[in-house]
C-alpha cells in the first residue's frame, strides 16, 4: 500500500512539473506572438507607404507633368 501512495506522489510531482513547464512556455510564445504581431504591421505599413510612393511617382511619370519641372531643388 505505501508503495502505490509514493509511486502515486511520484507521478502527481511529475505531472505538475509538467504543468509548471506549459505554462512557461505558453509565456513565451505569447511574447514571440506578440513581436511577431508588431513586426507583421510594421512590414504592412512599409509595403503600403512604399507602394503609395511607387503608385505616385508612377502617376506623375506617366502623365510627363511638366510642373514638376518648376519646382526649385
Amino acid at each position: 500500500m505505501q508503495s502505490q501512495v509514493n509511486e502515486n506522489t511520484q507521478v502527481l510531482k511529475a505531472l505538475e512539473h509538467k504543468v509548471d513547464i506549459i505554462k512557461v512556455e505558453q509565456d513565451n510564445m505569447k511574447h514571440e506572438l506578440a513581436y511577431i504581431s508588431v513586426d507583421t504591421k510594421s512590414i504592412k505599413n512599409l509595403c503600403v507607404n512604399t507602394s503609395f510612393s511607387i503608385g505616385f511617382c508612377n502617376y506623375f511619370n506617366e502623365n510627363n507633368l511638366e510642373g514638376l519641372s518648376l519646382v526649385p531643388l
